[in-house]
């Protein structure tokens, strides 16, 4: 069981959830990310889950590669998010 704020995480949507919950204010925080990479971030996620539950000869290049292209550019904003909110909360 994972934990969050305002209760528990449970079942394999976990991951899920926990993401959806970092772009919502709850309580006495704010949110972690902002919205504008909210879909991206799901994208990595959805990738993340295929990539650990198939076989290595199926990923194909063509559904990784902006992924990969991208990654410099969606860690910079998500690492500014995290700094942000560290600082502020």
């Amino acid at each position: 069981m994972k934990y969050k704020e305002n209760g528990s995480l449970n079942g394999s949507k976990w991951h899920t959830e926990l993401l959806d919950n970092a772009f919502e204010a709850m309580n006495n925080r704010s949110a972690i990310f902002r919205n504008e990479i909210k879909e991206t971030l799901q994208d990595y996620l959805s990738f993340r889950h295929f990539v650990r539950h198939t076989y290595g000869f199926r990923i194909k290049w063509e559904k990784m590669e902006d992924k990969l292209n991208n990654l410099k550019e969606i860690w910079k904003i998500v690492k500014e998010d995290l700094n942000s909110f560290i600082k502020n909360n």
